[in-house]
């Protein structure tokens, strides 16, 4: 069961919810934000328990992707983060900075996360490689370039003989400073992102 909890007809928020059985996993867990840094939904509680998820899968360090992972471990979260390596150390550094902007934004209330928090964050988050298959009970994720940030990956998600792809941001091709997004087949579900889908793009 994939339940669609961010980031589907609005375009922050981005958080996936599968399930399988009595397991569980999210592809990320992104902050909502609005005309305000952060919607006052990124404060509502879990529709989930986060006690019950085994591990989070990070697509791209970018905060409407990460910027709720952070809340996950103070209500009650203690399996693993994973992501590439370059997403872990970007993802650090855009913790730390948005928690600058929440802690000026929200001056009425506590912010959605702290420095506690983070750190307990990276501690529990470890770095991959492209290709790398990784195993959490019946679920194994591979993550596959996207071509959009440094470290930006695209999550298939095998489980119950079952291929998932989640494209996570994908970016423009020709950059010349990232490898651009992989080709991927064999998919059985596609969740794509569609920020940018009214747009015409290069063939």
């Amino acid at each position: 069961k994939i339940s669609f909890l961010g980031a589907a007809s609005e375009v922050t928020g981005s958080c996936y919810l599968l399930e399988y059985g009595d397991e569980k996993v999210l592809v990320d867990c992104g902050l909502f934000q609005s005309s305000k840094f952060c919607d006052e939904r990124s404060f509502a509680t879990f529709p989930f328990d986060p006690k019950s998820i085994g591990a989070v899968f990070v697509t791209h360090a970018h905060i409407d992707h990460i910027g709720r992972v952070p809340r996950l471990l103070s209500a009650g979260f203690h399996g693993a983060i994973y992501s590439i390596h370059p997403t872990k150390a970007l993802g650090e550094l855009m913790l730390h900075d948005s928690l600058v902007v929440l802690q000026k934004e929200h001056k009425d209330h506590e912010p959605i996360y702290t420095e506690e928090n983070i750190a307990s964050t990276m501690a529990l988050w470890e770095g991959k490689n492209y290709h790398e298959k990784i195993t959490v009970g019946s679920f194994s994720c591979t993550f596959y370039r996207a071509g959009h940030i440094l470290g930006s990956a695209m999550a298939l998600i095998e489980v119950d003989g079952k291929k998932i792809l989640f494209s996570g941001d994908l970016g423009n091709p020709n950059n010349p400073l990232l490898f651009p997004a992989e080709h991927a087949s064999g998919i059985d579900y596609l969740v794509v992102e569609s920020t940018y889908g009214d747009r015409i793009h290069e063939d």
